[in-house]
C-alpha cells in the first residue's frame, strides 16, 4: 500500500535561530494543511490518472499570518495543474509572521514546496493511503437523492 506524502516547508531569508527578546525571526508555521485538505485540491485529471506531482509557490505573509500575493515558481509535471492546486491550498496555511526587533512585520516572503505524491494508482474509486482498504464509488448515477 502506498502512502500519501505531504511535505510542506517555508523558506525565508531571515535567520531561524531561537527568538531572543527583540530579535529578528523568520515566518514560521502555525498550521499546515492536512492530508484531506491536500486531497481536496488535487487536480482532477492527475487524480484520475494516479499521477503525483510537485509545486513550489512564493507568497508574502500578513501580520495575521495569512498568505497573499502568491505565485507559482515551478510545477512538475507541467500542465497537470499542481501549481494551481498549491495556490488553491493557500487559505489552509497559517503562519506566524516574521518579526523585526521583536515586533511582527507584514510582507515577509516565503517559498513553499508542496508535494502531491504517493498515489500510484487511479483514485477515482480508491483513496490512496487510506489505511482502511475501503472502496469509494465515484460518479454514481443516483435515481434519487440519498436520505
Amino acid at each position: 500500500m502506498r502512502r500519501l506524502i505531504v511535505m510542506l516547508t517555508a523558506v525565508s531569508a531571515l535567520p531561524m535561530a531561537a527568538p531572543a527578546f527583540g530579535a529578528d525571526t523568520a515566518a514560521d508555521w502555525r498550521h499546515m494543511p492536512t492530508r484531506e485538505e491536500l486531497l481536496a485540491v488535487w487536480p482532477q485529471a492527475a487524480m484520475e490518472k494516479g499521477i503525483g506531482g510537485k509545486a513550489v509557490i512564493s507568497c508574502k505573509v500578513s501580520l495575521q499570518g495569512a498568505l497573499f500575493d502568491c505565485a507559482v515558481d515551478s510545477e512538475k509535471p507541467t500542465g497537470m495543474g499542481f501549481g494551481a492546486a498549491a495556490i488553491a491550498l493557500t487559505p489552509q496555511f497559517l503562519m506566524k509572521p516574521a518579526t523585526h526587533n521583536g515586533q511582527p512585520v507584514a510582507g515577509g516572503s516565503v517559498r513553499i514546496p508542496v508535494n502531491f505524491e504517493g498515489v500510484g494508482t487511479s483514485i477515482g474509486t480508491r483513496i490512496p493511503g487510506g489505511g482502511m482498504g475501503g472502496r469509494i464509488v465515484a460518479k454514481v448515477p443516483w435515481m434519487e437523492a440519498p436520505t
